[in-house]
């Protein structure tokens, strides 16, 4: 390994790693920090190794704490809020209208 530089708070190894991540899914990130957990990684050290791929905001301690507190589950959670309305009949409609536009 090469000798570590700090940047942003974050210990980064200068490597000839390809570009830091910058868009990635939540579940993606939650998936490597459960893995880490799982090894028995500190958060501190989470959140080292996420800094070294990902963008340095990537993690909160929340996510740590999610998994120390037991979850296991790496994909969202449902939320409550306005359910959906969508039904047969109204994507019908939506698919005939579109075909006399469109036609």
């Amino acid at each position: 390994m090469f000798p570590p530089i700090l940047n942003d708070n974050c210990l980064q190894y200068t490597t000839t790693m390809s570009a830091i991540i910058v868009s990635s899914a939540s579940c993606e990130v939650r998936a490597v920090i459960r893995f880490l957990y799982a090894k028995g990684s500190s958060a501190a050290e989470i959140h080292r190794e996420l800094c070294l791929v990902y963008e340095p905001t990537v993690m909160s301690e929340r996510k740590c704490r999610d998994f120390k507190n037991g979850r296991t589950n790496v994909h969202d959670e449902e939320r409550s809020g306005r359910p959906s309305r969508q039904t047969d009949e109204i994507v019908s409609l939506v698919d005939q209208n579109c075909d006399l536009i469109v036609g």
